[in-house]
C-alpha cells in the first residue's frame, strides 16, 4: 500500500506520533494508525532510552515528535475506553459514547481492528461481535483482557469463533495480530481512506514467551533490574526527554527480586532474566515491522513535548 499514513503510537506508558500529509488517492483524508500495546515500558523502545531494536520505531521519533509525558488510567481496560472515545474512561464507561471508528464511519474511512478489545464496559450482546457494533468493519483478535498466547481465548474474526487458526502449528498471538493488521493495509484500495487500530495483549500478563526471543535475550539482563534503569534513565537524559537535574526515584519493594513473593509464585531464579525481557521485547519488534509495510511521509517538526521542571 502506498499511501501516506498517519501513525500514532501508544502504550499505557509511551505515545509517539508522527502525522503526514494526506494521499492524493484518498481524497485528502489521511489514513490513521494507532497501536497500542498493553503495559508496555515507557523506556522499552530505543528512542526512549531502552535497549531493544526498533530501528523503524526510532526513525519516526527522529524526524517527529516525542510525547515526555500524559496522562494515563494506569491500567488496561479504562485507557483503551479513554483512547477511543476521548473521554475519562469513568465518564465513557456506559458503552454508548461514539468511538473513532464510529465518528470516521460517514467519511468513508476503512475501519479494522487488529488484536484485545477488553473496553471497560460495553453495549449487550455478543462481545465477539462488539467492535463491529462500536464502528469497526472488521475485526480480528480476542474481547477479553487477556490469556494464553498461544491459545487465546474467545479468538474471533468479524464476530465469529476463531479459536481454530490458534491450532495451526506455531501459533502465537501477538505475531497474529501484527500480521493481519498488515494485511488490513494490503487490502484497503488505494482511493479509500483506512482507520486502523493494532491493540496488542502483550506485554500483559501472562507471560508467554516464544523459545527463539528466549534465546536472544538469555543473559542480556544478568545486571540486574536496578543495574537497567539506572542505564536507561541516563540515556534518557542524554537525549533530552528528562532534565539533568532529575533523579531517579527508588524502585517499588513487590517484584521477583525483593523476594516479597512466596517461593511458590518466584519460580526459577533465571526467570526475570530470561522470559521477561523475552515478552517485553516482542511488541516493540514487531510494531516495527508493521511500520515497514507502510510508507511515512512528512512528520510534525522534530522536538519533544514535555512539561517536566526541576
Amino acid at each position: 500500500m502506498t499511501n501516506v499514513l498517519s501513525i500514532v503510537l501508544a502504550s499505557l506508558l509511551f505515545t509517539n506520533i508522527a502525522a503526514a500529509n494526506p494521499a492524493p488517492e484518498s481524497g485528502g483524508r489521511p489514513n490513521i494508525v494507532i497501536i497500542l500495546a498493553d503495559d508496555l515500558g515507557y523506556s522499552d523502545f530505543g528512542c526512549y532510552g531502552g535497549e531493544i531494536k526498533t530501528p523503524n520505531i526510532d526513525r519516526i521519533a527522529k524526524n517527529g515528535i516525542r510525547f515526555s509525558d500524559f496522562p494515563a488510567e494506569a491500567k488496561c481496560n479504562p485507557s483503551r475506553q479513554t483512547l477511543l472515545t476521548g473521554k475519562y474512561f469513568i465518564r465513557a464507561y456506559n458503552g454508548r459514547d461514539a468511538t473513532i471508528a464510529e465518528c470516521l464511519a460517514p467519511a468513508g474511512y476503512a475501519r479494522y481492528i487488529a488484536g484485545k478489545w477488553n473496553m471497560v464496559k460495553d453495549i449487550p450482546g455478543d462481545p465477539r461481535q462488539a467492535p463491529q457494533r462500536r464502528g469497526f468493519d472488521h475485526f480480528f483478535g480476542t474481547p477479553m483482557g487477556c490469556g494464553s498466547y498461544f491459545a487465546p481465548i474467545m479468538l474471533s474474526r468479524d464476530g465469529q469463533p476463531a479459536e481454530s487458526e490458534s491450532m495451526k502449528p506455531g501459533f502465537y498471538y501477538t505475531d497474529a495480530i501484527s500480521d493481519n493488521a498488515v494485511q488490513y493495509i494490503r487490502d484497503t484500495p488505494k482511493d479509500t481512506p483506512l482507520f486502523l487500530y493494532v491493540s496488542y495483549t502483550a506485554p500483559h500478563w501472562p507471560l508467554h514467551a516464544i523459545e527463539e526471543d528466549i534465546a536472544k535475550y538469555k543473559g542480556k539482563y544478568a545486571m540486574g533490574w536496578d543495574k537497567l534503569r539506572e542505564q536507561r534513565f541516563d540515556r534518557m537524559k542524554e537525549m533530552g526527554l528528562i532534565r539533568q537535574c532529575q533523579t531517579i526515584d527508588e524502585r517499588f519493594i513487590s517484584s521477583v527480586e525483593d523476594g516479597s513473593c512466596s517461593s511458590s509464585r518466584r519460580g526459577n531464579d533465571e526467570e526475570p532474566d530470561r522470559v521477561v525481557p523475552s515478552v517485553r521485547s516482542r511488541p516493540p519488534a514487531l510494531l516495527d515491522s508493521v511500520l515497514c509495510r507502510v510508507r511515512i511521509g512528512p512528520a510534525i517538526p522534530l522536538g519533544f513535548v514535555s512539561k517536566q521542571s526541576c
